[in-house]
Order: structure tokens, then sequence, then C-alpha cells
């Protein structure tokens, strides 16, 4: 994994949450965010996945739909 940073900022379309689901997949170098409350108005869990190589944030989408 990366080297620990303290000055990491991200891109306002990611939310920010608490009490989420944040896990790494070492062998890919992503880490994925699920859930979570939120200080605003609530969005639908997404599950999002940050590429630690080409520090990229990607957000899943439901192939299967409603």
């Amino acid at each position: 994994m990366p080297p620990l940073y303290a000055n990491l900022s991200k891109n306002s379309s990611i939310p920010d949450v608490s009490g989420g689901s944040l896990w790494a997949d070492e062998v890919n170098k992503v880490l994925y965010l699920y859930g979570g409350e939120f200080q605003s108005s609530p969005e639908d869990f997404t599950l999002w996945a940050y590429d630690v190589i080409l520090d990229r944030w990607n957000r899943s989408s439901d192939r299967n739909g409603p």
C-alpha cells in the first residue's frame, strides 16, 4: 500500500461518510468504501473504489438496474 500522508484530499463528488466500511485489496492496490452516515441528505449506499496507482475514485454502477 502507499506511504501514509496527512494532506490528502478528494473530489467533492466523493461523499463524506461516518461509520462506513473501508477495506483494502492489497493485490490490486484498491481501497473500497461502502455505506455510512451522512451529515447532509443521505444518498443511496454506493460502492466506491479508490485506485491507489492511478490516484482515481470510481463509483461502481448497478448493472442489473431497478
